[in-house]
């Protein structure tokens, strides 16, 4: 028998274009070619004359190509050998089912079933030599009867006991069922009667979650601010959170000084454990989140700051502090044994809070500048700002330096002027604007869309001011202001000192004069003093108590502080040099005897020495006036 099998596969008649309806001749046309606006004149004429002259398009393959397709054409190949391999055998099979009812059917009509015989078989077995009969059963006896229905009542009463113990069984377990539902929904309600956001999954339709991040944060850590809640076996609910996320880590501030650790921030004791309510995991996993991301932006806004002297060593961040100190920030996992463990500073801790804060603040400033209209769309990705986090802490540093060093220069002043007699000498501290800021943050002053604690840290952030009176002992006065901030054009502390009230005196400057450093400040104010000094002595000299004429005061050189003192009865002059250097007052004079020529020099000094005399006794300028007036 033969057994190959040929199939032949040919496509449907189709329709010709005419006899179609207008509508599929629209359809086919925009699957073959697209829409109709790709379709163009100059198009359709180059086909035209490409299949006149009969061209064709033929496309290069490469090398790759070439091997897929006869990749392609091998698989074909074994698909069809292994399609007729099984058309084959499902056609023996018929086959053999045939010769079986053939021979059957030869005992009861031999010809017939003759007819429909293979060769093979006629050869091989005889016709009528496979028969068949129909074998009636026994009737049963009333005993196999009753033993049956015994049987089947046994099997009823077994199929009813199982169906009852499966009932029993089931709802057992939706009792237990509903128990850990309740429980699992008790929980759920609590979590959200605590102000956390409940949601679906993204990827996970029926599975709840809790949002513990922050919607303004960066993306880095919005995206891991959810996390599902899955039920315990015990119907407890639990955090699902990857195992490396869900160490308790924090921010820690040290204080540092002569390269040792002098104080540092507390660090809780032990990490909340999975065996803690989920409410507890919950919001140990948030704190643990931000403070992660406030040491990302600390990071972030470290490589901005060091002209600022911000330096990052190994895992923690250096600035500089107040009294030679710096401060040290680092993220640390909380519960860790190797940790050591150091005396908690009280401004470390205050160094943390307003980081915390400042933070908050940022994510503020972002959700108010997303509620605004959006700029014009570009291209370009817009970067992720850097938040002002050190910026303000170190504004605050540099200002209050300032102000200190300051201060401590013109408080040296004091002690001298007052014992020499000069008591018109003081100064004056206006509050800096930050101060006015806080005293004015009440409910009354604040606008209804900002509350009070986005105002402070907008007073706390922002650029300070302040300012300093001082009187000369001349009576003259000057007012000397701080600003300091740390962004463009500034960058750092500039001192402006400005005339307030003249007298007679020309040497004050006429306009503002700036100033970026503290040192060149201080060399002025020197400057300034001397001058202040010397002109006093000049313009108001002290009346002398003697019977001769009084002695002519003249200055010799007003920027150096020289001044000269002719005696008009006796022809001798004195040279009298003024000099004020930090915490201390000079006051010398020279001149030459009258009769042997000689060389005298005196000098008198008052000192920065809690108001005492530590040279020729409690002398005061005025008795310094009277010794140079008198004759020698």
């Amino acid at each position: 028998m033969d057994t190959d099998l040929f199939v032949s596969l040919r496509a449907s008649p189709q329709d010709s274009a005419a006899q179609k309806p207008l509508a599929i001749l629209i359809s086919q046309i925009n699957e073959q070619r697209g829409s109709f606006r790709n379709i163009t004149e100059e198009s359709l004429l180059e086909e035209i004359k490409a299949s006149e002259a009969g061209k064709e398009t033929e496309t290069i393959e490469d090398d790759e190509s070439e091997d897929e397709a006869k990749t392609q054409r091998e698989a074909v190949i074994t698909a069809r050998e292994e399609v007729l391999k099984q058309i084959s055998r499902a056609h023996n099979d018929a086959l053999y089912a045939l010769d079986f009812i053939s021979l059957l059917l030869s005992k009861l009509a031999p010809r017939q079933g003759e007819l429909s015989m293979s060769p093979l078989l006629k050869q091989l077995i005889p016709s009528g030599s496979l028969g068949s009969e129909i074998i009636q059963r026994p009737e049963k006896s009333a005993e196999q009867k009753k033993d049956d229905e015994l049987v089947s009542r046994g099997w009823k009463l077994e199929g009813l006991n199982s169906a009852v113990d499966s009932i029993l069984r089931s709802a057992t377990q939706l009792k237990k069922e509903v128990e850990l539902e309740t429980k699992y929904w008790e929980q759920m309600l609590a979590i959200k009667g605590e102000g956390w956001s409940i949601c679906r999954m993204p990827k996970q339709r029926h599975t709840l979650g809790v949002r513990f991040g922050f919607s303004e944060a960066a993306p880095e850590f919005r995206d891991r601010g959810l996390a599902p809640l899955r039920r315990a076996a015990d119907g407890s609910l639990y955090l699902d959170q990857n195992p490396i996320f869900s160490q308790r880590r924090m921010v820690r501030i040290r204080i540092q000084k002569d390269g040792q650790i002098i104080g540092s921030t507390c660090l809780p004791e032990k990490p909340v454990g999975p065996d803690e309510p989920v409410e507890k995991v919950i919001l140990q996993a948030r704190n643990s989140l931000y403070e992660e991301e406030l040491f990302y932006e600390i990071n972030r806004e470290a490589r901005t700051l060091t002209n600022q002297g911000v330096r990052n060593f190994g895992n923690a961040i250096h600035f500089p502090f107040i009294d030679q100190q710096e401060v040290l920030v680092d993220l640390v996992k909380c519960g860790d044994p190797e940790l050591e463990i150091y005396p908690q500073k009280d401004v470390a801790v205050c160094i943390a809070v307003a980081l915390r804060l400042l933070l908050s603040h940022a994510h503020q400033l972002n959700l108010r500048q997303r509620s605004q209209p959006p700029p014009p769309l570009t291209d370009r990705k817009r970067p992720l700002p850097v938040y002002s986090l050190l910026r303000p802490i170190l504004t605050h540093i540099q200002h209050y330096t300032a102000q200190r060093k300051l201060y401590d220069l013109l408080n040296g002043f004091a002690c001298p002027f007052r014992s020499a007699g000069l008591e018109s000498y003081s100064m004056t501290f206006s509050s800096s604007a930050i101060l006015e800021a806080l005293t004015n943050l009440t409910p009354e002053g604040i606008n209804t869309q900002s509350s009070i604690a986005n105002a402070l840290l907008t007073a706390v952030s922002a650029p300070l001011n302040s300012s300093i009176t001082l009187k000369l002992p001349s009576g003259s006065s000057v007012s000397i202001n701080i600003f300091t901030r740390l962004q463009m054009p500034t960058f750092g502390t500039e001192y402006t000192l400005s005339p307030i009230t003249r007298t007679s005196s020309s040497y004050l400057p006429t306009s503002q004069l700036r100033f970026s450093d503290i040192n060149q400040l201080s060399a002025y104010i020197l400057y300034l003093l001397t001058l202040d000094v010397t002109h006093t002595l000049v313009s108001q000299p002290y009346l002398s108590q003697t019977e001769t004429e009084h002695p002519i005061w003249t200055t010799h050189n007003l920027m150096a502080g020289e001044i000269t003192v002719t005696f008009p009865d006796t022809a001798q002059n004195k040279r009298v040099m003024i000099s004020v250097t930090e915490g201390r007052f000079d006051v010398s004079w020279k001149w030459r005897h009258t009769k042997s020529y000689e060389l005298s020099v005196s000098m008198h000094a008052w000192v920065n020495d809690q108001g005492a005399n530590t040279r020729n006794g409690n002398k005061t300028l005025e008795d310094i006036v009277k010794a140079i007036e008198r004759t020698e």
